[in-house]
């Protein structure tokens, strides 16, 4: 199947033409750099799209994105003047990304904002209302010593929000009492409480899709590069990579899965836009450990595959600025590109860290291609100290 201009672009260019038709369109906080996405409102009409960085913020995800909430619901006389200068009307929209829940900068609206509420749901400790899991919640001391192993803890940070991984650990089934004290006060430096759950052994893997009131859609498995660092006990999730050969029962079951919990995550918040779901794949099927309501990064990969329909952060925009009008133009577009990228077949992988995208891009092409490409990714990342989960939790690491 042929995916062409006229399904996704045309029809989210004609929804969203009439908001940025000849206004000044400032890119701020995780969207300051969004290529794509300031090529999109030109093409949507905008009189003008300006860049505003948010000084220097840290380089930690979770630490990062908090950072930029601040700036946008705090402004500083330097970012309000520099505001000014690019807009002098004040009549400009602000568009900060799918992340945030600030609805106004310096008196200018902001565009594909989601709100507070649903912002809150990518809260750990929130997350299995939405997805039906069971995890213990306890207090962060010598409960957690206790802990049956092996065992995931996340921790629920006391201010903001933990994303990804971050204060997520995997406690191996052998663990000397001094490695569990650590990691105890590890937590404690931004944690009052944490979840704690049996792991899950299986095929780590995630699914991009959008959810409207009658309906949702994914654009199939894929695979996720989650690791375990020995010395630390940390989960770091480096990556993904496409396409992920699996049964066609078991790709219907994770969609079975995913889309009942995209359901359920739209009736108990009103959410309506993108989302993406982490998980593990096994025989008895899918177990989905979190669902966040936002563009996340893998959409990346999404839109490489596929740029003349993307980006899809535009389709995300709309949908949250238009709801139920939108989502019945965008239902059958999105199906469309749905399917084209569920058949593509060319091997993707997309990394966090850029440096380590380029360097490991270069040596997938250099080796022989009788070796799967995707090993080769997964053979490079563990020449650090991370382990697959399957062999900690197998006891093989």
């Amino acid at each position: 199947m042929t995916l062409t201009v006229p399904t996704v672009r045309k029809a989210v260019l004609d929804i969203a033409a009439p908001l940025v038709r000849g206004r000044v369109v400032l890119c701020m906080g995780a969207a300051a750099r969004a290529r794509r996405m300031k090529e999109f409102f030109l093409a949507a009409g905008a009189d003008r799209v300006a860049s505003v960085e948010i000084g220097s913020v840290p380089a930690e995800t979770r630490q990062r994105f908090a950072a930029y909430e601040a700036a946008l619901t705090a402004p500083d006389d330097t970012l309000q003047r520099e505001l000014d200068a690019i807009d002098p009307a004040g009549q400009g929209l602000v568009y900060a990304g799918s992340y945030t829940a600030v609805r106004k900068v310096c008196g200018r609206p902001t565009i594909g904002a989601r709100t507070p509420a649903h912002q809150s749901v990518e809260r750990k400790d929130t997350q299995p209302a939405i997805i039906g899991a069971q995890a213990q919640r306890l207090i962060v001391g010598p409960e957690l010593l206790d802990a049956r192993r092996p065992a995931v803890v996340q921790g629920i940070p006391d201010v903001g929000i933990a994303m990804a991984t971050n204060h997520t650990y995997l406690i191996p089934r052998r663990a000397a009492a001094w490695q569990l004290a650590a990691l105890v006060a590890q937590l404690r430096r931004d944690c009052t409480t944490a979840l704690i759950r049996p792991p899950d052994l299986g095929h780590s893997c995630t699914l991009y899709g959008f959810v409207a009131p009658d309906w949702v859609i994914d654009f199939g498995l894929v695979e996720a590069l989650v690791y375990w660092h020995r010395h630390t006990w940390r989960i770091h999730a480096p990556g993904i990579a496409r396409p992920m050969s699996i049964a066609p029962a078991n790709l219907n079951t994770a969609r079975a899965t995913t889309h009942a919990v995209a359901r359920r995550l739209h009736q108990q918040t009103g959410y309506v836009g993108a989302f993406g779901t982490d998980g593990v794949l096994h025989d008895n099927g899918y177990v989905l450990h979190e669902i966040n309501p936002r563009v996340c990064a893998g959409f990346t990969l999404l839109d490489q595959l596929y740029p003349e329909a993307a980006p899809l952060a535009a389709a995300d925009l709309v949908l949250r600025e238009f709801g139920a009008a939108a989502a019945t133009t965008m239902a059958g577009p999105l199906a469309d590109a749905a399917q084209a990228l569920c058949e593509n077949d060319r091997f993707e992988f997309q990394l966090w860290d850029p440096g380590l995208q380029r360097y490991i891009a270069s040596r997938v092409h250099k080796i022989a291609p009788r070796q799967a490409p995707v090993d080769i990714v997964r053979r490079i990342l563990m020449q650090s100290d991370l382990f697959p989960l399957y062999d900690v939790l197998e006891g093989s690491a």
